[in-house]
């Protein structure tokens, strides 16, 4: 008796462990939280009048941003799922900001300002299943940002940087499809040479996140 009571409850917590996940399939969410830029300028010359300058005092741009992501999750294993999505941040930050010190004629630039304007990002998720109800993801993917810098005389120029994304979070069911979520990315984008300068811009981001979502 004792013996099938034991196998019993070992079947049971077998099964447990076995069940599907509840966010196998499709899901939509948003979030909201903190975000870095780095805009990583170097020092450089500036062509047309052919001063080489140095980049001081600068800062990164941050604060509160927003975004929205869809995807898909499947089952690959008992523990395991993979999952797809895409993302886009609307939500602008405050501007980084630098100035340029030229050297030939010991002139310090009024502030130059650096801004991130949107992004999208194309992703996998490798996800751990701790249960029904919870799992661990990372997220591997391609990212592209859309940015602008204004220099001191008000000129605008606009840049697309394209590079890569890693993340790390965590989901939890709360009630039927509805679920919380909390995660943490980093982004680095390929350099770019900034308009009349031989200054490159490689910019890189840090967020974290937390929001909501449903699985469908």
């Amino acid at each position: 008796m004792n013996k099938l009571l034991f196998a019993t409850a070992i079947f049971c917590l077998v099964q447990s462990a076995n069940a599907q996940s509840k966010f196998e399939g499709f899901y939509g969410q948003v979030g909201l939280g903190y975000e870095s830029t780095n805009p990583k300028i170097s020092n450089g010359t500036h062509i047309p009048s052919g001063n080489a300058f140095t980049v001081v005092n600068s800062n990164n741009q941050s604060g509160l941003i927003g975004n929205i992501s869809i995807g898909s999750y499947f089952g690959i294993s008992n523990s395991f799922l993979l999952g797809i999505g895409v993302e886009y941040s609307p939500l602008t930050t405050s501007n980084a900001k630098w100035t340029a010190d030229f050297h030939n004629n010991n002139v310090t630039d009024e502030p130059n300002e650096f801004k991130k304007k949107k992004s999208f990002n194309v992703f996998i998720s490798p996800a751990l299943i701790i249960d029904q109800n919870k799992l661990v993801f990372t997220k591997v993917g391609y990212t592209r940002m859309y940015s602008q810098t204004t220099d001191n005389n008000g000129d605008i120029d606009s840049y697309i940087f394209n590079g890569y994304l890693l993340g790390i979070g965590f989901k939890q069911i709360i009630k039927g499809g509805l679920y919380g979520f909390a995660e943490g990315n980093y982004t680095s984008y390929r350099g770019k040479t900034l308009i009349e300068t031989t200054s490159n811009s490689k910019p890189n981001t840090i967020n974290f996140l937390i929001g909501l979502g449903y699985k469908f």
